[in-house]
């Protein structure tokens, strides 16, 4: 059962680094690395364990539009994306966590188009991609070519995951 741990704060010099380490950092954070500062003190930090190791971190983003927020998974268990039964399950806690604690009425998640298991993840917590094709040529990561981002996006009324064991499914 994935469990989740919030953590006080990473300083700015540690976040940098495990972006850097995570291959997340983008061309905006190079050229202006004191962006890094603000996402670290806006930003309340989770870490994800399923009781022995921890699976990732998470950042969660407030932005400016009322009760809705962004979130960054930085994965560091490279199956997490796998572990649909144990995703789908803290995805609805998540969601509790989000919509009815902190009243939340949006959370997205944009994530670059390279990064397979993050939007494994993100489907399988229960999150709809909004923008099929991406956002083209919308982050440079690292040295490489620009490329798209994915944003996915979780409200209310969304339906609820449901995991089975015959099929992944839906339901209203």
């Amino acid at each position: 059962m994935i469990q989740m741990v919030a953590v006080d704060a990473f300083d700015a010099e540690i976040l940098l680094r495990y972006l850097q380490d995570h291959g997340l950092l983008s061309g905006a954070f190079r050229r202006n690395p004191g962006l890094i500062a603000h996402l670290q003190m806006a930003s309340s930090y989770c870490i994800w364990n399923d009781g022995d190791s921890a699976l990732a971190l998470m950042l969660e983003i407030p932005l400016p539009e009322p009760n809705t927020m962004d979130i960054m998974v930085i994965p560091e268990d490279k199956a997490l994306g796998k572990k649909k039964e144990e995703l789908v399950d803290f995805g609805h806690r998540l969601r509790d966590r989000w919509f009815s604690a902190m009243g939340m009425t949006r959370v997205q998640a944009k994530v670059p188009a390279s990064r397979v298991n993050m939007q494994r993840i993100m489907r399988n917590l229960g999150f709809r991609l909004e923008t099929p094709t991406g956002l083209r040529d919308a982050i440079q990561l690292g040295d490489n070519a620009p490329e798209a981002v994915l944003i996915y996006g979780l409200i209310p009324s969304d339906p609820m995951k449901v995991w089975s064991d015959q099929k992944e499914q839906v339901s209203a």
